[in-house]
């Protein structure tokens, strides 16, 4: 009976689907009615199925949701929606959704999407199985067949001495190579010097396959439809095969069949007598095609992050650079500033307070100093800046109402009349938007710092 998790917020078509459901043999094991509950049911039920909508409230729609899933436990998931515009559909297409239903379906709908995608997924794990039991045994095989080269070196050692044990040997080799699948396995007789000296002793039958020939008994079709680039090179270890101990190449062929440059790896060891028969070629081929493939796309990722890393180093080396100057600027700025106040002017500020003055004169002083004050403080900057619409009269009245000094005293400084004082401490509160308000001028001031 297969456990199926039902997710949609809409409780009535929830329940309308698990009554179907129930009464056709499926057993649903519990309803969720939006993202999050359906991660956490799904991780904590592990159904077979999930049928999921799409739209519904909370973080994770069920598109998300469908994508946690699969992304973290592998349960295949249909949607069942209302929803079938292209945002929505290429969003589901990422999850990898066994169907997509349209509401409103029909119960043969859901049933015939239910079956395909049990079936789907009990196919899928079948696959995976079948692929992992294939790389054991290729891993198996890669062992015998590293086995089998090193036992395949001392039998011909022995089999200078006897010919019946080497046709025994022969023998177990021709039985134990002929389940071969993922190489190919040869013995090549030379017989004289002509225009084909080699002839075929035994080739294991997985060269149908991987050089996608019909006669392996044809030495001269193996390799002819080599890479022009590679075919030189396959040419001279042909003619140096009477007298080389040993041969090994990598070379790009042509697979007919399926119609692809193919990457194969040929060892071939030459194995002299000292009596007739006259000497044998020993040798291997494996398909090395996805190994070069691997291998190039390596490399050019590595050539890529070498790039990069080499553009990001020059252009955070350009940065330091520039924040460097930056910092030495403003530091250069800020120690002219403040020394040409304190040597340049605040020496004669304070002879000029030693001296004689009138009461306004000594006013002007202080406004005088204060404001050299000002200069260096963010207050002054912002006000001239943020507002860029006061007056030079309006900053002078606004730093000295920020002062604390009256109207009348700002009148008296200034040598203007009390009205026009007022007159422009209406213009600063209607710019500062505090015109009409029940707030404090200077309060208001201050609080710009």
């Amino acid at each position: 009976m297969k456990r199926i998790l039902i997710v949609d917020d809409e409780v009535i078509i929830a329940t309308q689907l698990e009554e179907r459901l129930s009464s056709k043999g499926y057993h649903v094991v519990g309803i969720a009615n939006c993202g999050e509950e359906a991660v956490g049911l799904a991780g904590q039920l592990q159904p077979d199925l999930i049928l999921m909508d799409v739209v519904m409230p909370g973080r994770l729609d069920g598109i998300a949701a469908a994508e946690e899933i699969h992304r973290r436990m592998g349960i295949p998931v249909i949607f069942v929606t209302a929803f079938a515009n292209a945002e929505f559909v290429e969003r589901a297409k990422l999850t990898e959704p066994f169907g997509y239903i349209l509401k409103p379906f029909r119960d043969d709908q859901v049933l015939a999407a239910i079956e395909i995608a049990v079936y789907k997924k009990e196919m899928q794990d079948r696959l995976q199985q079948a692929h992992d039991l294939l790389e054991e045994r290729v891993r198996q095989r890669t062992s015998e067949l590293s086995q089998a080269n090193a036992q395949l070196s001392r039998q011909i050692a022995e089999r200078m001495q006897a010919e019946q044990a080497l046709k025994e040997s022969e023998e177990h080799l021709r039985s134990l190579m002929e389940s071969a699948t993922h190489f190919i396995v040869f013995r090549l007789g030379l017989v004289g010097e002509g225009h084909s000296p080699y002839r075929v002793v035994f080739a294991s039958p997985s060269i149908v396959d991987i050089l996608g020939i019909s006669d392996p008994e044809n030495f001269a079709d193996w390799f002819s439809l080599l890479h022009p680039d590679d075919a030189t090179q396959m040419s001279e270890a042909l003619r140096n095969g009477l007298t080389a101990p040993s041969f090994d190449a990598s070379l790009r062929i042509f697979h007919p069949r399926s119609e692809s440059w193919r990457w194969i790896q040929v060892l071939a060891t030459r194995v002299p007598q000292d009596r007739d028969p006259p000497a044998f070629i020993n040798g291997i081929i494996l398909d090395i095609t996805a190994r070069k493939n691997a291998e190039e796309a390596l490399r050019s990722r590595e050539h890529e992050l070498a790039v990069k890393s080499k553009n990001l180093e020059e252009m955070n080396t350009a940065l330091k650079v520039l924040l460097k100057k930056r910092d030495e600027d403003r530091t250069e700025l800020e120690e002219k500033v403040l020394f040409n106040v304190r040597e340049l002017i605040a020496p004669f500020l304070e002879k000029l307070h030693g001296t004689r003055l009138e009461e306004n004169q000594k006013a002007y002083l202080e406004i005088l100093a204060h404001n050299l004050e000002e200069i260096t403080s963010p207050f002054s900057r912002r006000i001239s800046s943020k507002y860029l619409n006061f007056t030079p009269t309006e900053i002078q009245i606004a730093n000295m109402v920020k002062q604390g000094k009256s109207n009348k005293d700002i009148a008296q400084i200034l040598n203007i009349s009390r009205r026009t004082v007022e007159s422009h401490r209406d213009s600063i509160r209607h710019k500062l938007g505090i015109k009409n308000m029940h707030a404090n001028l200077r309060t208001h001031l201050l609080s710009i710092q």
